[in-house]
């Protein structure tokens, strides 16, 4: 009887601690921390994958440099960089 009691006891109060420890968050004052924010944009979305967008820009810009590696002495220009993308 006196165990039964002493467990009650220690159960009791493990459970007092346990709920005095959680306690229900007020976020209303608190600022947002999200990884990103969204919000409408002024501008519209352009509806194009990266392969889309790169080609037209690779057609704009065929003979402008896009990439140089300094270390391997390559330069690339769109047209050129956009031949060995699609050769892969």
């Amino acid at each position: 009887m006196f165990a039964l009691k002493i467990d009650r006891l220690i159960i009791g109060t493990l459970r007092a601690r346990i709920t005095a420890g959680i306690r229900k968050r007020d976020n209303s004052t608190k600022q947002l921390r999200l990884s990103y924010y969204h919000h409408a944009m002024p501008c519209p979305m352009v509806y194009k994958t990266l392969s889309q967008n790169f080609d037209a820009i690779a057609d704009q810009y065929s003979d402008d440099e896009c990439l140089v590696f300094k270390g391997e002495q390559k330069r690339y220009t769109y047209k050129t960089f956009k031949e060995e993308v699609d050769n892969i």
